[in-house]
């Protein structure tokens, strides 16, 4: 605490008194160490090792990454005191340990994972939205708080803040759309690069250009509608991140659509849990091949976080949903049609809710104008058109998202000045 006096260095016997006491624990691991403030409060108890890997001096400033390894567990700490330190990311109390190995350095204490990370973008509350909420959502696309403008991601003034809340809705409402963009197929790196990051490759390219095409290999490139979807889930993890944007509108269609698939999972979860449950449980396997590649991967329908029971919306991570590359034929089990039966039934009652043309947000793109979702929440598809029409695509990675708006937002900074308060 900045506020407590601090010790010298404690001769052995008062470390026990004053700096540190030793717990020892059954079992195979080593002793534990309580580490003490000056006026007696516990500052918390740690793992030798943890404490020796953890001293400012076992860390290269520039890099923020550990120098030492090889620790063993039989460590003890010898000697403690409290100082106050100056380095480049922390100024404050740190106790000065001594250990068995020859080490001496700084170790700042941590407050728990869950306070240190409190702010944290994935804890933040997403909004879902389905039937009643999507008319407005496709409002707030047009002309509220999930547009943002091309002009913002590029002034010296207001880039970074732009950046940070269009991460934030994406966060939020899986869905976002910017305006006043170059024409310029190149315009898709530029807006990663704005945000800080890169456009993630995939098996078709950096970008890839949709154009209605003869005999294609994938049916976004014909003038077809296309059911609500996520995109590659034949990929052992599909992208992120989904980029649409606009060279040129068709003459007649072609409308870009967006669906909250985390609201149509948590409706399904109301009608029928174990419908829910079971696209939690069961893996489908998903394909795409072409004469030059041949991708396979298997998924859940409902990706949840963690693997502890209950299965429930509040735990959904991602969704894996294109029937288009569902790969059933190469998953066939003759020594269990019951259970296939019941995923059939189970996917027929999720695809009845997908179908519900009133949790679509439509939007007819124009030239310069592009549609974002989060690949792992939000579905998309377009409707059939005339004429010509010409958009490019892209990804993002969500965690080189996530990383630079951990940036924007100043977290390491905080992290450290919280343990100052």
């Amino acid at each position: 605490h900045p506020d407590l006096p601090y010790h010298t260095t404690l001769p052995n016997a008062s470390m026990l008194r004053h700096g540190f006491r030793w717990a020892r624990p059954a079992g195979r691991w080593s002793s534990t160490v309580t580490l003490r403030w000056a006026d007696g409060r516990e500052a918390g108890a740690f793992l030798p090792k943890y404490l020796r890997e953890n001293t400012m001096e076992a860390w290269d400033n520039s890099s923020k990454q550990r120098l030492d390894f090889g620790i063993p567990m039989d460590l003890r700490v010898t000697d403690v005191s409290l100082e106050n330190v100056s380095m480049p990311d922390f100024s404050g109390p740190a106790f000065r340990l001594h250990f068995s190995d020859g080490h001496v350095g700084h170790f700042p204490v941590p407050r728990p994972q869950q306070s240190m990370w409190s702010r944290e973008l994935q804890h933040q509350k997403r909004v879902t939205w389905g039937g009643t909420e999507a008319s407005n959502i496709q409002e707030e696309l047009t002309s509220g708080s999930l547009h943002f403008k091309w002009q913002d991601l590029q002034s010296d003034s207001t880039k970074s803040a732009t950046a940070k809340r269009w991460i934030e809705a994406m966060h939020s409402h899986g869905v976002a759309m910017v305006s006043g963009m170059p024409t310029d197929e190149n315009i898709m790196k530029r807006f990663a690069e704005s945000l800080g990051t890169y456009v993630l490759p995939s098996v078709y390219g950096e970008t890839f250009q949709i154009k209605s095409v003869c005999d294609p290999n994938n049916l976004a490139y014909s003038n077809l509608g296309l059911q609500m979807h996520t995109d590659l889930p034949f990929n052992a993890q599909p992208p992120g991140i989904q980029l649409f944007f606009c060279m040129q509108q068709a003459d007649e269609g072609g409308e870009s659509i967006a669906m909250d698939g985390f609201a149509a999972a948590e409706s399904l979860y109301q009608q029928d849990p174990q419908a829910f449950e079971l696209l939690c449980a069961q893996p489908l396997l998903f394909q795409d091949v072409t004469s030059e590649w041949f991708l396979s991967a298997e998924h859940p329908t409902f990706e949840l976080n963690g693997n502890a029971s209950p299965m429930t919306p509040e735990r959904l991570h991602r969704l894996n949903f294109n029937e288009r590359t569902r790969d059933s034929w190469r998953q066939w089990n003759p020594e269990n049609l019951q259970q296939t039966a019941e995923v059939y039934q189970a996917l027929q009652k999720f695809e009845q809710l997908v179908e519900e043309r009133s949790r679509y947000a439509s939007l007819r793109l124009m030239p310069g104008e592009m549609i974002c979702t989060d690949n792992w929440r939000v579905m998309h598809s377009r409707s059939s058109f005339l004429g010509s029409r010409h958009f490019v695509g892209a990804y993002l990675d969500w965690d080189a998202v996530r990383a630079r708006w951990r940036n924007l937002s100043s977290i390491f900074q905080s992290q450290w000045n919280s343990l100052q308060n």
